[in-house]
């Protein structure tokens, strides 16, 4: 992307082609290269039997892919980083083979990319619990078994509480309470990431309620709109829906954009912008986080 954004596509399709046929090169008679999509290939290396043999020959295309690529006299850099599982006795189907080569390619990368990371008994141990994890935040979005914190947006002049942001948190009863920085990487990878704010609108909506029938009026309430918010065709509607429901008026909640999600280059090109016009158009109040 970097350097499509850079140099033009036709640079990003001499880098594309340059870097297969260095692959293709760096394989043996047998072996099968392709390219997935995008900058990412798979390469299935027949007949191996020990995991360090497959790292040997991923660590040699790395090497080969690592080097400088020249295109209308500009030098061109591209690093690899590789995910490496075996195959071995058991029952395991090319799925699975390409589910683990993926997890190892996200180690690889968490670990500073530009590596080999292969996937042993440690990252094995690492996927089961990603993926038990993942199964079990599912079934708490969708059984609305989920913790909401209101955190108070205090004015420090006089010192009193003008609002309260909802935060979303997962409780769950094995591990307690899993920090927000696993928590959303986990629903983002299952798609559930709309869904998650939509719990936490709704949250807000109802702390709202409870407020206004309390006599605490002018304490408002606010939630986070997450970029899958913000594209969802509903999100609007279904905002106003639960305001009316409550008997809540567009006065009594706000909602809180990351800034990057709104100033990306290219911006008529999003739409998040648009829904933020939206919101404003129904008089809803939105503001600027972090």
């Amino acid at each position: 992307k970097a350097i499509n954004d850079t140099h033009g596509h036709s640079a990003g399709d001499t880098v594309l082609i340059t870097i297969a046929k260095r692959l293709r090169h760096q394989t043996r008679d047998g072996d099968l290269v392709a390219r997935i999509g995008g900058d990412e290939f798979v390469v299935v290396c027949c007949g191996l039997h020990d995991l360090k043999d497959l790292t040997k020959i991923a660590n040699t295309l790395r090497i080969a892919v690592d080097q400088p690529i020249t295109w209308q006299n500009t030098v061109l850099h591209c690093k690899v980083s590789i995910g490496a599982a075996l195959s071995g006795d058991d029952d395991v189907t090319a799925e699975d083979l390409l589910g683990q080569s993926d997890f190892a390619l996200y180690a690889a990368k968490g670990a500073g990319r530009g590596r080999v990371a292969a996937y042993d008994a440690t990252l094995h141990g690492r996927h089961t619990r990603a993926s038990n994890r993942q199964d079990a935040l599912l079934r708490a979005i969708r059984d609305k078994a989920l913790t909401f914190h209101f955190q108070p947006v205090v004015a420090r002049d006089p010192g009193i509480v003008r609002g309260l942001e909802t935060l979303v948190r997962w409780d769950r009863p094995t591990d307690g309470m899993i920090p927000p920085d696993e928590q959303l990487p986990l629903a983002q990878s299952l798609g559930m990431m709309a869904d998650l704010a939509f719990l936490a609108m709704n949250a807000a909506l109802d702390m709202k309620q409870q407020l206004n029938l309390s006599g605490h009026t002018d304490v408002l309430t606010s939630f986070n709109a997450s970029p899958e918010l913000l594209a969802h065709p509903d999100f609007c509607q279904r905002l106003l829906s639960g305001l009316e429901f409550r008997d809540l008026t567009t006065d009594d909640v706000i909602v809180e954009v990351l800034e990057t999600v709104v100033f990306e280059d290219h911006l008529v090109a999003t739409p998040f912008v648009q829904t933020v016009a939206d919101l404003d158009a129904n008089g809803i109040f939105t503001v600027l986080d972090d």
